[in-house]
């Protein structure tokens, strides 16, 4: 039996965004991961744009075993753009955001709404 979920860019982007935040907060409390100090909440878009890389090379070979689908485009850097993109259209505030060289976890609780969405993959973060 095949798994009928599709993985989107927002999913992506946000499994990324949260997994480098919780290894900045040192935490796998979500609690405390989404009561943390805005200022800590900032990623460097390189190391952000790597860790999306790892997630979409996990999500494309789930996808050619069958075990999902995905629509995401072929590069890290679309598929950010993509997903900031989304979330600035749909939502008041914004799971995640570009702020300088940053990408910053503007609103962590839709970010970790988000990120659930991944969690049936068993991704590595």
């Amino acid at each position: 039996m095949r798994c009928r979920a599709t993985v989107m860019a927002t999913h992506a982007a946000a499994w990324a965004g949260w997994s480098l935040l919780q290894e900045s907060r040192e935490s796998t409390d979500p609690f405390r991961i989404v009561r943390a100090d805005p200022h800590t909440r900032f990623l460097p878009r390189g190391r952000f744009l790597h860790r999306l890389d790892r997630v979409l090379q996990q999500v494309k070979q789930g996808a050619e075993q069958g075990r999902w689908r995905e629509d995401l485009p072929d590069t890290a850097a679309e598929t950010l753009e993509m997903a900031l993109d989304r979330f600035g259209r749909f939502h008041k505030t914004r799971a995640l955001a570009q702020q300088g060289d940053d990408i910053v976890v503007e609103d962590p609780r839709l970010c970790l709404y988000y990120r659930n969405r991944l969690e049936f993959a068993g991704l590595e973060s």
